[in-house]
């Protein structure tokens, strides 16, 4: 006589992520956690756009509530003699970059949520 192997084990609830058994949550489960990187990833490159339409280089930036692209300067990009901005268009960049790299997360979550 053959022995009955139980193929739907019951995982107590702090069992961490025994909820994962199912495969059918899987794929749901990680098109979601890609989705949400896309949408941050898009917003950074949105908001990235948006100061660096509204910065004014003869302000200093605490003063024009920027956000992204202080940081982005105290990582040296953009930045020429003597600690001030001369060159804007690589905000530009790293906004696309930030845009297109969301945009691939996004269609990434929709071929994992299917």
């Amino acid at each position: 006589m053959a022995k009955q192997v139980d193929t739907s084990p019951e995982y107590p609830w702090y069992q961490g992520n025994s909820r994962l058994v199912d495969v059918s949550v899987q794929g749901k489960w990680l098109a979601a956690h890609i989705a949400q990187i896309g949408i941050i990833m898009v917003w950074v490159g949105l908001n990235t756009f948006s100061e660096n339409q509204a910065f004014d280089p003869s302000l200093p930036m605490y003063d024009q509530g920027l956000v992204l692209i202080p940081h982005l300067a105290a990582e040296g990009f953009g930045i020429g003699p003597g600690g001030v901005v001369t060159n804007t268009f690589v905000y530009t960049q790293v906004g696309a970059i930030h845009m297109v790299a969301g945009l691939i997360l996004l269609a990434g979550a929709y071929f994992h949520g299917k």
